[in-house]
């Protein structure tokens, strides 16, 4: 991290959209938990479905819901964006205010070399990154609802395909199925590492508000 005695204003407004933000924060499999935990969940996910595919007597054994899963899916996840999202807000406003215009400054002159961010901007994009991922899952979520359940057009579709053969849309359910829960899980696991770092945020506006009030009562020295 490296200090510059000058605040580049224009680089904060460098990104005209959500989108270029997203691919600006840094990268889920920065966090090696994350990126265990992901991979581990998406093994687990793509083994039960190549079983589920491959294996006749565990197809017939285990009749899985697709639709009814992917319906409670959808509810769950619009359900927790939503929540999210509001509490995204909540927080975003704390820490605009427990933030000194001192502090922002100092922030926006530290370079972090790990990002080539200023310390401000990547703790703006960190905000902007959570706020994507949720709202790309309120917007899957309502498209399922509205295009997906037992007599959606998705199940259409399925008709159709099954037409070529019965595995194609039976496969396509089980890609469906990993991905979509992997992608849940990194979900939360993106909100945790969030958690922590606007924890980290607030103490650092916190400390910053402490050593300043410190710095002014203590006594004057005269000569």
């Amino acid at each position: 991290m490296e200090n510059s005695s000058k605040v580049d204003l224009e680089d904060l407004f460098a990104e005209k959209s959500l989108a270029r933000i997203f691919w600006l924060a840094p990268p889920f499999c920065s966090n090696t938990f994350n990126c265990v935990v992901a991979l581990l969940t998406f093994f687990l996910l793509a083994i039960f479905s190549v079983l589920h595919i491959c294996v006749p007597s565990l197809r017939d054994a285990i009749k899985f819901p697709f639709a009814d899963t992917f319906t409670l899916w959808a509810n769950a996840g619009a359900s927790l964006s939503g929540t999210i999202l509001g509490f995204l807000i909540a927080g975003f406003a704390v820490l605009c205010t427990v933030l000194r215009p001192e502090t922002i400054v100092a922030l926006a002159k530290m370079r972090n070399e790990r990002y080539g961010l200023s310390e401000l901007k990547l703790l703006f994009v960190l905000f902007a990154d959570v706020f994507a991922q949720y709202l790309s899952l309120l917007f899957v979520s309502i498209l399922v609802l509205v295009f997906g359940g037992k007599t959606g057009p998705a199940m259409m579709l399925g008709e159709q395909l099954a037409k070529i053969h019965w595995m194609v849309p039976f496969c396509l359910l089980h890609l469906i199925l990993t991905i979509w829960g992997t992608w849940l899980i990194m979900l939360v696991l993106s909100l945790k590492s969030f958690v922590y770092n606007l924890y980290q945020s607030l103490l650092l506006g916190l400390a910053d508000a402490a050593d300043d009030l410190q710095r002014k009562s203590k006594p004057s020295v005269t000569e």
